[in-house]
């Protein structure tokens, strides 16, 4: 009986868990403005601990190519995102 217990309490942990980087540009259904840490000149990335930088900028750019520009890093942070996504990635979009 306390395997199983241990078995669903893991299974309910990872089911809300999301491992991919992303881009923390969250919105309220049908608004405009961001919620989200992010801004629309200032994207930022949550990522796990072991994740490539490359991989951070590459989400990055692609937020910042939405207005013609690109990312370029300006700070990097600990625990500040998700549980399993610590590590916040600011930046900032400047021209090419």
């Amino acid at each position: 009986m306390k395997v199983f217990f241990v078995f669903v309490s893991l299974l309910f942990v990872t089911a809300c868990a999301q491992f991919d980087p992303f881009v923390d540009a969250r919105r309220e259904a049908g608004q405009k403005e961001m919620i989200g840490s992010s801004k629309p000149n200032a994207p930022v990335v949550c990522s796990g601990l072991f994740t490539d930088q490359s991989e951070r900028q590459a989400l990055a750019d692609a937020e910042c190519k939405k207005v013609g520009k690109k990312a370029v890093s300006q700070q990097i942070s600990s625990f500040e995102c998700k549980l399993f996504l610590p590590v916040k990635e600011r930046f900032v979009c400047v021209e090419d």
